[in-house]
């Protein structure tokens, strides 16, 4: 399921879903890397107190006598010093610079790339981290300073080279959960591609009818799932729906089914197939749903047909019913003929 996150329309992180947007995985870490920076930046960068020595020509800070003996014995004017300087140039700043620059040579993405060179102005003065592990064995949790904690969890992963990934381990980094409803479906879509007869095409997300017309407006866009086609005309309309149904639930049940979306394909069969033909919904398949329900009929469109499928995640296929009437064979024409279980 995994290798349909390419060109995946949906993600979201554990603080609110992202835009959508077609990018490869590895983008969307630099995206998200560089939004945290972004955001770190609204705050302002912190400066901090950095130790320093050197040898200055007015006396600042404590006088490094063993030093200033050693360096200034015929140098009077000189003094050896170690002080404080009040400055950004502090480890945090640094590893986040070096992340920045890492990201612009890294990503692929023009839109990353120019958002990347555009934070690095305000490190203008900062430089680059010399020695990354050594930063970030010096970086200290201090008050006011919550806001980079996410940079720093990304710039550690983009600068040691580790993907991102979910387990046991040291590093720590922003949870990215993907909504498993958006998975299904660009699973489903992937594969039901080839269990399509070949005169028959899969249109995804297809959103060219409206639910209403008001003062001369349409409104509330039609966006099913999935739209199969063949010589421009609807075959048939189908949604999917990451839910678990029953097949032998008790009576009242309903299969455990939601009169929503029912009415939902009600809906997409009146607009996108002239209320004649076949609306599926497709559910992932579990030992309560192995096999196709019988078919839905609506009353007032006696010609309109509703089929819940399951869809199995072990042969990556619809599983279809058995062509034993002429309903079945309308909707089976849409599929290669592999059996019921195919």
């Amino acid at each position: 399921m995994l290798a349909c996150l390419r060109g995946f329309r949906h993600i979201q992180t554990e603080r609110a879903a992202l835009a959508a947007r077609r990018m490869p995985l590895f983008e969307v870490f630099i995206a998200e890397f560089l939004e945290s920076v972004r955001r770190a930046l609204q705050r302002g960068l912190r400066s901090g107190y950095d130790p320093l020595e050197d040898n200055l020509a007015a006396l600042r800070g404590k006088l490094l006598l063993s030093e200033n003996l050693k360096q200034n014995l015929v140098r009077p004017d000189r003094f050896f010093v170690a002080f404080d300087e009040f400055t950004q140039n502090r480890p945090e700043n640094r590893l986040i610079h070096s992340a920045l620059a890492a990201a612009v040579v890294q990503t692929q993405s023009a839109v990353n790339q120019r958002l990347a060179r555009e934070l690095r102005f305000a490190f203008a003065e900062i430089p680059v981290s010399i020695d990354a592990d050594r930063d970030f064995g010096t970086v200290l949790r201090q008050r006011g300073m919550d806001h980079y904690e996410e940079p720093l969890a990304w710039a550690r992963l983009l600068l040691t080279g580790h993907s991102p990934i979910t387990g046991a381990g040291a590093n720590t980094a922003p949870s990215l959960l993907f909504p498993m409803e958006a998975l299904f479906e660009a699973f489903v879509s992937k594969h039901l591609r080839k269990q399509l007869a070949p005169d028959h095409q899969l249109k995804a997300q297809y959103s060219a009818r409206h639910l209403l017309q008001h003062a001369g407006k349409r409104m509330f866009r039609m966006r099913p799932d999935l739209l199969v086609t063949k010589s421009k005309m609807n075959v048939l309309v189908a949604d999917t729906k990451w839910k678990l149904i029953k097949a032998n639930a008790e009576p009242g049940a309903k299969y455990w089914l939601s009169q929503s979306d029912l009415y939902q394909m009600h809906a997409y069969g009146h607009s996108f197939m002239d209320a004649k033909g076949d609306v599926i919904l497709v559910f992932p398949e579990t030992d309560d749903f192995s096999a196709p329900l019988a078919p839905f009929l609506f009353p007032d469109r006696p010609e309109l047909t509703l089929w819940v499928l399951p869809f199995s995640l072990r042969t990556k296929r619809i599983i279809l019913p058995d062509a034993n009437d002429a309903r079945h064979d309308r909707m089976l024409n849409a599929f290669i003929s592999l059996g019921a279980s195919a």
